[in-house]
């Protein structure tokens, strides 16, 4: 399998890699807000069948200066992930509607819903 080898400052950090059908990520993130700006680094994945999250590194915070290498190998065996989690589909389909509905009021739109009457947060 494709794998990533990822090392900050020289020191390896891991090697992620999924088999199968599957996404993998490594990303390196800069929030800047008024009164801060935050660096980080994440290496993760998602296993395509099962919904799985795989996470290997991460949120793992940065500063200016740090060096990152990724380099993409080919690999029988990978480190395992920090954290292994599903997603729960009902809780993400509520919060997926409270949002729409949240946006619907704030800019006053009107939702036609299938005989169903929307309720709209307080």
């Amino acid at each position: 399998m494709q794998a990533f080898e990822v090392h900050l400052n020289g020191k390896r950090l891991c090697k992620a890699g999924i088999d199968g059908d599957s996404v993998l990520s490594a990303s390196v993130n800069a929030l800047s807000r008024e009164d801060s700006h935050d660096l980080f680094l994440q290496v993760g994945g998602l296993i395509t069948a099962s919904e799985e999250r795989l996470i290997w590194q991460g949120p793992l915070p940065l500063t200016v200066g740090d060096e990152i290498a990724l380099r993409i190998v080919e690999t029988d065996a990978v480190d395992i992930p920090e954290q292994r989690y599903r997603t729960n589909s009902k809780e993400d389909e509520q919060n997926s509607k409270a949002y729409v509905l949240a946006i619907a009021q704030k800019y006053g739109w009107k939702l036609i819903l299938n005989d169903e009457t929307p309720t709209l947060p307080a």
